[in-house]
């Protein structure tokens, strides 16, 4: 009975180890990490530069979104190259085949920006006085170092999308 005992739980592990997968190539003790796509040409934000920004849940000030100071540039949903430049005081400027313009942001404006450290997500929104022209920032959203920017000038609408 002992050496049946034996049997049964040698033939149990080799069948267990089998179903396993251990009868064949042992799994790679150093895979390839995951890729990691490279932000497109012309970017010059970072995503070193965004975890510098101040850790804040809601801010109006426009001297907030100054951590972003740079271009990023990505593709539009219809697949056309789009680039975003921030400047000093939220103030920006897009480009894209559909729209091209430029924006001075000024306190008197509706300016939100928010970014937690914990999460790397930050969100950023201004848009002027009488609503004509809007700017909506969403980077890291889903955890992809990808930042989405909605913009609108003069009823034209547009989404951008970028890898960071």
């Amino acid at each position: 009975m002992h050496k049946l005992g034996l049997s049964l739980l040698v033939l149990t592990a080799t069948f267990a180890l089998t179903a396993c997968g251990s009868g064949g190539t042992a799994p790679n003790p150093n895979p390839d990490p995951a890729p990691n796509p490279a932000p497109a040409n012309g970017t010059t934000l970072t995503r070193a530069q965004i975890a510098g920004c101040p850790d804040v849940s809601g801010s109006s000030d426009i001297a907030a979104s100054a951590c972003l100071k740079g271009s990023v540039v990505g593709k539009t949903l219809s697949g056309d190259t789009c680039t975003l430049t921030i400047k000093d005081g939220g103030s920006y400027a897009y480009a894209s085949q559909k729209l091209k313009y430029s924006y001075a942001n000024a306190s008197s404006n509706f300016n939100f920006f928010a970014y937690s450290r914990s999460t790397d997500y930050l969100l950023w929104g201004t848009h002027s006085a009488d609503y004509t022209v809007s700017l909506e920032v969403k980077y890291n959203e889903q955890q992809a170092h990808k930042m989405q920017i909605d913009v609108e000038n003069n009823k034209v609408t547009e989404t951008c999308i970028a890898q960071l």
